[in-house]
């Protein structure tokens, strides 16, 4: 036993049908007794880490540039411009697939918990050429390194001409906006299904990125606001709409707030608070 019980499986004990499409606990790791549906969203539902998926998707020869931060680590700051196919991405599957399990729920009667996770912005930077477009280098500005006050970190983004910063900045805008793109498509079927009104929509990070930032660090590993920050937003029927909240929330308290919203108990133990009363009223805080 391992003594936790899961959200989905929490939910999935007391009705509710799931389904999980893309990296929720993370590539090639699940649990099988959260789900009703559980797939990888890539095309023979094998595991592909990011890296792998341009070879193993047979993109490389629709890749049309490809490039690196000069001057940093040998994973960070790569980015590849897709002319290819959007359809073969794995994001875009599981969108796609996140639609479908959308329409399966609305119609089958049951309570419904869908999970959609996206890979992207992770490295590398893969989106389509249209996605780049949007972000003429010029037009960007040169990430400001600023101070660093952790002697001995490695901070070799300084070191990369302005040039080759300025088209890794690039690369991560087009992946962000890709990925509004496949966010796009299932707020689109929630429209069109009408569930705004009778479904809980949340959207979050697992984590933050510095993009040259501290001393020109490029990633995720340092303790500040820009790595550790994630967004957070939430839609529920009833709750405050379209309204910002200053209060400090972890990503720790979904759980307990969405069994709140869900009218059920909460298991005993649960860490974390229930943010319905922000919801409510983000000016409690």
């Amino acid at each position: 036993m391992r003594g936790i019980e899961f959200l989905p499986e929490y939910l999935r004990r007391r009705g509710y049908v799931t389904a999980r499409v893309g990296k929720v606990f993370h590539i090639g790791r699940d649990v099988p007794e959260c789900w009703d549906v559980s797939e990888e969203g890539t095309p023979d539902n094998g595991i592909q880490s990011q890296p792998q998926e341009p070879g193993r998707l047979g993109l490389t020869n629709e890749v049309v540039a490809e490039g690196r931060l000069n001057g940093d680590g040998p994973e960070n700051g790569r980015w590849l411009r897709y002319r290819g196919e959007e359809e073969r991405l794995v994001d875009v599957r599981a969108a796609r697939r996140g639609v479908e399990l959308l329409e399966q729920g609305a119609a089958g009667g049951r309570p419904f918990f869908v999970a959609v996770g996206l890979r992207r912005p992770h490295l590398p930077w893969l989106a389509p050429e249209d996605c780049f477009d949007r972000y003429p280098p010029e037009a960007l500005p040169v990430p400001d390194p600023g101070p660093c006050p952790r002697p001995g970190r490695r901070a070799a983004g300084p070191t990369a001409s302005q040039e080759s910063r300025r088209a890794s900045l690039r690369g991560y805008y087009a992946c962000v906006s890709f990925i509004d793109r496949q966010v796009g498509r299932l707020l689109d079927a929630l429209d069109r299904l009408r569930l705004w009104d009778s479904t809980v929509v949340v959207l979050i990070g697992d984590n933050g990125y510095l993009l040259g930032e501290r001393g020109g660090y490029w990633g995720k590993g340092i303790p500040y606001e820009e790595s550790c920050a994630v967004p957070m937003l939430i839609a529920a029927p009833g709750m405050a709409r379209g309204r910002g909240c200053r209060a400090v929330v972890e990503v720790l308290d979904l759980y307990p707030t969405l069994v709140d919203l869900c009218g059920l108990p909460s298991p005993p133990g649960l860490e974390g608070r229930s943010l319905t009363p922000l919801l409510e009223n983000p000016d409690v805080a």
